[in-house]
């Protein structure tokens, strides 16, 4: 047998709670994800980076767009800022 948490069944208890769908506008939110996201993709000093036969999670770069090439939903400026960040 096994064990698991539901987060989704206490979301009222987070500080900063991102569970569920974030909206592109949702400022807030967005950031928090940011902010979670970098804790997740930290570096551990403890943990080898190539091990022989595993995986491990990192934070990839990603090298600029090839000119003209605009991919994904078209975002609006409103009150001169972007609501995509």
């Amino acid at each position: 047998m096994g064990t698991h948490y539901n987060c989704n069944a206490r979301k009222q208890f987070y500080k900063e709670c991102f569970l569920g769908v974030v909206h592109h506008t949702d400022v807030e939110a967005r950031k928090g994800f940011e902010r979670y996201a970098e804790y997740m993709t930290k570096p551990d000093e403890f943990m080898r980076l190539a091990l022989p036969g595993y995986r491990c999670m990192g934070k990839g770069q990603l090298g600029p767009l090839p000119a003209g090439h605009r991919s994904g939903r078209p975002r609006s400026v409103e009150n001169g800022v972007s609501q995509w960040v």
